[in-house]
């Protein structure tokens, strides 16, 4: 159920983002922690926040420029979506990741990213991990191919130094 187009949007507003913050909940931590790690190892100045507190507060700073990210299988996460309406309030760009289409969340962000738009099993909000965390390498993805040898740079200087927390063979442990 992926718009092409909308993930097009998607991976520019991220690269032209000052700075980008990601609000979520419960199940969609896997899916905002994924995503921040995948921006921060290609130098995007990206973070995450789940405390409805810190959320309101992050996105009360946003500013022109800035893009907030907002992740909810259901769509109508309380915290996720009062973020987002702060930060689209802002003037910040405003993405969301649902699986639903016409939620709550939708409201407030000019790009969505819906990925099923069904229920398949019960309790199935466990589960919408595998298509969000497709819709996160599918950024990362165009993100990266956006401008290969700038990225690429980056993630050569950031595996270098990840590197060295790794153990060479088994005689150093």
């Amino acid at each position: 159920n992926l718009s092409a187009a909308e993930l097009e949007k998607a991976v520019t507003a991220i690269t032209k983002a000052r700075k980008i913050a990601v609000y979520y909940v419960e199940n969609s931590a896997c899916t905002a922690s994924d995503l921040v790690t995948k921006l921060a190892y290609l130098g995007i100045n990206c973070c995450s926040y789940s405390d409805y507190y810190l959320q309101n507060v992050s996105a009360a700073s946003m500013e022109k420029g800035d893009l907030a990210i907002g992740i909810s299988y259901s769509g109508c996460s309380i915290s996720t979506v009062d973020a987002m309406r702060i930060a689209k309030k802002t003037g910040a760009r405003t993405i969301a990741i649902t699986n639903f289409e016409n939620t709550l969340l939708e409201k407030y962000a000019d790009i969505v990213l819906v990925t099923s738009n069904q229920h398949f099993l019960y309790g199935d909000a466990i589960f919408s991990r595998v298509s969000q965390l497709a819709v996160v390498d599918m950024i990362y993805t165009g993100v990266l191919l956006s401008d290969y040898d700038r990225y690429t740079k980056i993630l050569d200087r950031s595996s270098k130094i990840i590197s060295k927390q790794a153990y060479r063979s088994q005689d150093d442990a």
